[in-house]
C-alpha cells in the first residue's frame, strides 16, 4: 500500500482537531490549573478575575507601590466593582504609601468655610457656607453642630474639625475648656468625639491656639505619633505666667497629656486673641505662621526630664514639668526688609509635600511654590533657622493684579492646602458690599462664592474646611 500524500495527512489532522469556537470557549487558570468560562467577567455577576487571578492583598500592594496620583486611583476604582471596593475600603492603607510628589491639587476636596454668625441674642455661632452642590448635601450635618453646643470652630485640618463646645457669649475668657473633634463627611450627622474637659489649673486661663495632627502628617515626621488612620492628636497652645505652655490630647490614649513648657519660643497674649490660627505641618514640625511659633513633633514623645522626675520624688506636691522643643522662625524674618506681614501671607503644604506661600498687598496677589527640592530644606538646620517654614526659598509662580480682577481691599482668610484654593474677602468696583472669593493657585481661576451684606465685620472669624484624599476615595464606595 503506497504511503498517503502530505495533503491527505494535513486534512486528517485538521479533522481530528476540535472546532475553533470550542477551543476558545475554555482556558486554564494560572493559579489552580482548572478551566473556567470566559463569560465570568466583572459586571456580569461572575468572577471579577479575568486572565490572571490576583488576591486582594496583591492588588492593594500594586496600588500602593506604584505611587499613583489621586486621579489614577479614581481611574482604578472605575475599572470594576472589585477594584472600586478595594480602593474605597482600603484607602487609608493605599494613600500614605502611594502619595507621589507630583500629585496635583484637587479642587473638589474643598467643601466650604465657616464664619461666625451673630444671633439676635448677641451670641456668635458657626455657620457653614458650601462651595459646591456636593458640599450642600452635608450642610444639615453642620447645622447639627450648633444644636450640639458648638460655639466656634477652633481648628480645621485634613477633614477634621475641632470645636469649642462652650455655650457662652464670651468663649475666650473662662476656666474650663471643652472641645470636640469630628469628621462631618464620614461621620454624617453624628460622630463628635467629646474630649475630656479641662478645668481649674489644667485649663488655659485665657485665649489659646489649637490644631489637630492626623495620620496624613506622618510624612517627614515620627511614625510613632499615629498607630492608624483614625488616630489624631489635638495640640493646645496657650500662655502661663512666665512661659508658653502646651497640652496634647491623644485619641489612642483617650486623655490629655501633662502640661509642657515650650522652650525656645514665646508668644504674646494679644496674638492669641484673634483666631482661629491656621497651622502648617511640614517635615515633623508644626508651625503657626501668625504666631511665629514652631514646635517639633518628635519632642512630644520625649519622657519627663530626669531632673524634674527627681524633684518630684523629693517634693510630691510639685509635679514634674515636661518640655517641648520650640523655636521662632520670625527671628530670620525680622532681618529682612522685603518680607510681607504675616497678616497678609498664607502658608500651606501642597499634596506633593512642598510648601506653598500666597501673599497680598494693596495692588497684587502673588503665589510661590517649588524651588529648592520642592520647598524642602537641606537638613534640619534650615528648618530650625526658619527659612524653609517662612517659604523664603520658594519659586515665584504668578502675580494677579487686583485692578484687572476688579477687586480691592483684599484680605487673605484661609488656604485650603490639599485643594489649592485661597479664600479671601474683597470689595469690587460695582457695589459697596464685601464679597468672599476663592482663587485656584494652579489654574489662577477665581470666583465669587458669597456676599456679606453687613460688611466684612459681619463675617467674623473664618475657617476653611476640606476633605483629605482618604475621605475622597472612601466616598467612591457609596
Amino acid at each position: 500500500m503506497p504511503p498517503p500524500r502530505r495533503a491527505a495527512r494535513r486534512r486528517s489532522a485538521t479533522a481530528a482537531e476540535p472546532p475553533r469556537a470550542v477551543r476558545g470557549s475554555r482556558r486554564l487558570s494560572v493559579r489552580h490549573g482548572e478551566p473556567f468560562k470566559r463569560e465570568g467577567r466583572c459586571g456580569d455577576g461572575g468572577d471579577d478575575d479575568d486572565g490572571l487571578p490576583l488576591s486582594d492583598e496583591a492588588l492593594l500592594l500594586v496600588f500602593s507601590a506604584l505611587s499613583f496620583t489621586t486621579a489614577d486611583l479614581v481611574r482604578c476604582a472605575a475599572t470594576c466593582r472589585r477594584w472600586r471596593r478595594l480602593v474605597s475600603a482600603d484607602a487609608a492603607f493605599i494613600c500614605p504609601l502611594a502619595t507621589p510628589r507630583s500629585d496635583p491639587c484637587i479642587g473638589s476636596l474643598a467643601l466650604g468655610f465657616f464664619h461666625s454668625h451673630m444671633t439676635d441674642g448677641g451670641v456668635a455661632q458657626p455657620r457653614f457656607v458650601p462651595l459646591s452642590a456636593a458640599a450642600s448635601r452635608i450642610q444639615p450635618s453642620f447645622a447639627a453642630l450648633v444644636d450640639a453646643g458648638a460655639s466656634r470652630v477652633v481648628a480645621s485640618r485634613n477633614g477634621r474639625l475641632v470645636l469649642d463646645l462652650r455655650r457662652r457669649a464670651n468663649t475666650r475668657v473662662t476656666h474650663a475648656v471643652r472641645l470636640g473633634v469630628c469628621n462631618r463627611v464620614t461621620g454624617g450627622g453624628g460622630g463628635v468625639d467629646v474630649l475630656p474637659q479641662l478645668r481649674g489649673k489644667d485649663s488655659p486661663s485665657g485665649p489659646y491656639a489649637c490644631t489637630v495632627i492626623t495620620a496624613a502628617d506622618e510624612r517627614g515626621g515620627d511614625r510613632r505619633m499615629m498607630t492608624r488612620y483614625s488616630s489624631y492628636r489635638v495640640l493646645l497652645l496657650y500662655n502661663r505666667r512666665g512661659f508658653t505652655a502646651l497640652r496634647c490630647y491623644s485619641s489612642d490614649a483617650g486623655s490629655w497629656g501633662p502640661e509642657a513648657e515650650v522652650t525656645g519660643a514665646r508668644i504674646g497674649r494679644t496674638q492669641l486673641a484673634v483666631g482661629p490660627h491656621a497651622a502648617v505641618v511640614h517635615r515633623g514640625v508644626v508651625f503657626w505662621p501668625r504666631l511665629a511659633v514652631a514646635l517639633r513633633l518628635d519632642s512630644l514623645l520625649q519622657p519627663a526630664p530626669a531632673v524634674a522626675v527627681s524633684a518630684a520624688k523629693n517634693n510630691a506636691d510639685t509635679p514634674p514639668r515636661y518640655t517641648v522643643a520650640g523655636f521662632s522662625p520670625a527671628a530670620r524674618q525680622r532681618h529682612s526688609s522685603t518680607t510681607v506681614s504675616a497678616a497678609h501671607r498664607l502658608l500651606g503644604v501642597m499634596p506633593g509635600g512642598g510648601l506653598l506661600r500666597v501673599e497680598a498687598d494693596s495692588e497684587t496677589i502673588r503665589a510661590y511654590w517649588g524651588g529648592r527640592k520642592d520647598g524642602d530644606a537641606d537638613g534640619d538646620g534650615d528648618i530650625v533657622d526658619g527659612g524653609c517654614l517662612l517659604g523664603e526659598a520658594l519659586k515665584w509662580r504668578w502675580t494677579k493684579m487686583q485692578a484687572l480682577m476688579m477687586v480691592h481691599t483684599v484680605r487673605l482668610r484661609w488656604l485650603c492646602e490639599k485643594s489649592g484654593l485661597v479664600i479671601f474677602t474683597a470689595r469690587n468696583n460695582s457695589d459697596p458690599y464685601t464679597h468672599v472669593y476663592t482663587l485656584d493657585v494652579e489654574t489662577e481661576e477665581f470666583r465669587r462664592v458669597a456676599t456679606a451684606a453687613g460688611g466684612e465685620s459681619s463675617l467674623g472669624e473664618m475657617c476653611g474646611y476640606e476633605m483629605d484624599r482618604v475621605t475622597l476615595l472612601a466616598l467612591l464606595g457609596r
